[in-house]
């Protein structure tokens, strides 16, 4: 079996927090992924991604405190947004990481992830370790999930990075911020 390495690129590194709308930092995802299919190709290695919202989700998660969980009616669109936004930002990484030749392959987080008070309750990992044992690259982001007591509450990156790095015995997990 291939060494499996574990990779967070910051949202704060491949978004720009500019006023208005999320903006994707294209280059520089673009020359991240050269970088890794480069270093696959030197010597081939499983990797686990994960990356950062940064202005794809921090913006609504703050103005209605989303942090906090579902409190309020006013909350339910606010939270439903910021879920969008992550998937959003997903897709760009996504077609940026194909368009160099690697087998990225999305993973939602708020489909696998059960979180209770804040923190991570039930975490399936059965499509990411199929993805793995076929040496595609899942990638996950932090994004709002499911929690038991309060409705929804927000998983981030590094909390997603951590746990797969130790479930599936990651030789590195790399933080890139």
């Amino acid at each position: 079996m291939a060494q499996i390495l574990a990779v967070k690129l910051g949202g704060s590194i491949i978004t720009s927090k500019k006023e208005g709308e999320p903006e994707i930092k294209r280059e520089v995802i673009l020359r991240l992924a050269q970088e890794i299919k480069a270093a696959r190709t030197k010597k081939f290695f499983d990797l686990i991604l994960v990356h950062g919202v940064g202005s794809f989700g921090h913006g609504l998660a703050k103005k209605y405190k989303l942090w906090e969980g579902l409190k309020n009616k006013s909350q339910i669109i606010p939270f439903a947004q910021t879920q969008a936004q992550t998937i959003t930002l997903n897709h760009h990484v996504l077609e940026i990481f194909h368009s160099v030749g690697l087998p990225v392959m999305g993973v939602n987080p708020t489909t696998i992830i059960l979180q209770k008070d804040k923190n991570l309750l039930t975490f399936e990992t059965r499509v990411i370790k199929h993805l793995l044992d076929n040496h595609f690259i899942p990638v996950l982001y932090g994004t709002i999930v499911q929690d038991k007591n309060l409705t929804f509450s927000i998983c981030s990156g590094d909390t997603i990075l951590m746990y797969l790095a130790k479930k599936f015995n990651a030789q590195k997990a790399i933080f890139c911020q």
